[in-house]
C-alpha cells in the first residue's frame, strides 16, 4: 500500500514534507564500535529537536552528532551550519545522549543523515575539526 505524503509550500517556494518525526539507526563506521539511535522531531513552529543515544563510547572522548543532507553512502553538507551541536563526553558507562535544538522548521523530502564524530585532542585537525566519523544513520520518516 502506498501512503500519501503531504507537502506544504513555504514562503520562497520550497516544498517540505509535513512529516514531523524522523528516526535513524546509527551503525559503526571506520572500524568503530559506536552505535545507537537518533530521532528528529518538530518541537515548535521554528525548531526541531535532535536526540541521539550512542553506545560503546570511550571514556574521555568527545562525541558530536551532526545532521547532514544526503545519505551515509553519499553525505552532503550540514543542514543548518548555524546550529551549535551539543557535545557529549564518553564515560565509564559507555553510553551517552545528546539533545540539540535545530533552527529549522522541518526537513525537506530529500535524504538526510546523522553522523557521530569522535574527537580527542590528538584527532583535531583543520580538515576534520569534529574528528572522524564513528557512526552514521540515514533518517527515515516515522509513519
Amino acid at each position: 500500500m502506498i501512503k500519501p505524503i503531504t507537502l506544504a509550500l513555504l514562503a520562497g517556494g520550497a516544498l517540505v514534507a509535513a512529516d514531523s518525526a524522523w528516526t535513524a539507526v546509527l551503525h559503526p563506521q571506520n572500524n568503530s564500535t559506536v552505535e545507537g539511535t537518533a530521532d528528529v522531531k518538530a518541537t515548535t513552529d521554528s525548531t526541531m529537536l535532535m536526540t541521539v543515544d550512542i553506545r560503546n563510547t570511550t571514556a574521555g572522548t568527545t562525541y558530536t552528532a551532526v545532521l547532514y543532507n544526503g545519505t551515509c553512502a553519499s553525505p552532503g553538507g550540514m543542514v543548518d551550519e548555524g546550529t551549535v551541536y551539543k557535545k557529549v563526553v564518553g564515560d565509564s558507562t559507555a553510553v551517552a545522549r545528546s539533545e540539540t535544538a535545530l533552527r529549522i522548521k522541518t526537513l525537506t523530502p530529500d535524504a538526510h543523515l546523522i553522523q557521530v564524530h569522535a574527537q580527542t585532542d590528538e584527532q583535531k585537525t583543520e580538515t576534520t575539526p569534529l574528528g572522524p566519523v564513528v557512526a552514521c544513520g540515514d533518517l527515515k520518516v516515522v509513519r
